[in-house]
């Protein structure tokens, strides 16, 4: 199975989960496209993925260019331009 499928199985089915009711798994599988896997255990697999958190959270991001500002800051105020005569 090819990623695109997955991410299509995927969104497919937190489409479904948007009703403020809900989807059971069964429910869940019916409302799939014929042509996608409506096995009870990769449909659990889909909603883990989805439900995990980022590899990379914008918090480690966001640390890091903080991190990086930092040390401009630090070069900024250490380094000097040329007097000029």
């Amino acid at each position: 199975m090819a990623r695109n499928d997955q991410l299509t199985r995927q969104w497919h089915l937190l489409q479904r989960l948007e009703s403020p009711r809900g989807a059971t798994l069964p429910e869940l599988a019916a409302g799939l496209p014929d042509d996608f896997p409506k096995h009870l255990r990769t449909l659990r697999r889909d909603l883990a993925a989805v439900e995990a958190p980022p590899a990379h959270p914008a918090s480690v991001a966001d640390a890091a260019w903080a991190e990086i500002r930092e040390r401009l800051a630090r070069r900024s105020t250490t380094v000097r331009a040329p007097d000029r005569a």
